[in-house]
């Protein structure tokens, strides 16, 4: 299960799990051609796909989507990677704003793992739950309370990892600059872009499909006895405090989070 899987991060996401051998599931918020494109793609692999329609916003909708995927496909993976993100400094951040951060990054990924913790935990200790941070969690950036709802992501991942062993483990990623639909804008600005790459060490913008194969290895079986861990996959931009602001704003996990997902 893939929330968020239609675009960008969480379609290459769910294209990992499937070149597997997951069969995949996965929420779009608006826009269904995407995410028939997934699964269509997914399918030529050979794997039997779902999708669902959900705004992560409401989660009356997220506990009746989690309930029926729970019932009728009792997944063994969940990822979290569904998001919503906010360009306004502090001052300019309405509360209304920040209470949709906290639902969509915050409340909404306890939902699913709240209802779908039964089926995966009925996997013999093969259940795995994998969560999508992000590198301002940790680095800070003019964004606090995205920031923040990513830190609380990491609280989130490695207090499960405990409370749910050894049913499930509960890993999170940690992702920095990739190129995505949603950090598009920024990255064509070549003051940016430059200033990004010079400031990360491996001097190059991440490929989502880069982020997906270190979720699926999580969901796995060769991560077995990795649980509680939260892996920064970003090209090594937390070694440096020089990452520029405009890239920072723009380094949100799902290309879809400029609005609702």
């Amino acid at each position: 299960m893939v929330t968020g899987g239609s675009r960008g991060l969480g379609a290459a996401t769910a294209r990992a799990l499937a070149e597997a051998g997951f069969d995949v599931a996965l929420t779009y918020r608006g826009n269904r051609d995407a995410a028939e494109r997934v699964a269509s793609d997914l399918e030529e692999l050979g794997r039997t796909t779902a999708i669902y329609q959900l705004d992560m916003a409401d989660l009356e909708a997220g506990e009746s989507v989690a309930s029926t995927l729970a019932a009728q496909h009792r997944p063994a993976v969940l990822v979290n990677n569904a998001g919503e993100t906010l360009r306004d400094d502090l001052a300019a951040t309405k509360t209304s704003a920040a209470q949709l951060l906290l639902t969509v990054n915050v409340t909404a990924p306890i939902v699913f793992v709240r209802e779908l913790a039964p089926a995966l935990s009925s996997h013999h200790g093969h259940g795995s739950i994998v969560n999508v941070s992000s590198i301002n969690a940790i680095a800070g950036s003019g964004n606090a309370v995205y920031a923040a709802t990513k830190a609380a992501i990491l609280g989130l991942t490695r207090s499960l990892a405990v409370e749910l062993a050894p049913a499930i483990r509960v890993n999170a990623v940690i992702p920095g600059v990739f190129a995505t639909d949603m950090n598009s804008d920024a990255l064509e600005d070549a003051d940016i872009r430059t200033a990004a790459v010079e400031a990360i060490p491996l001097h190059r913008i991440g490929h989502p499909a880069e982020l997906a194969s270190v979720i699926a290895f999580l969901a796995g079986p060769h991560a077995a006895y990795v649980t509680g861990a939260c892996i920064a996959v970003d090209g090594g931009a937390l070694g440096t405090t020089s990452l520029p602001d405009g890239a920072r704003h723009h380094t949100a996990p799902t290309p879809e989070s400029v609005s609702v997902i």
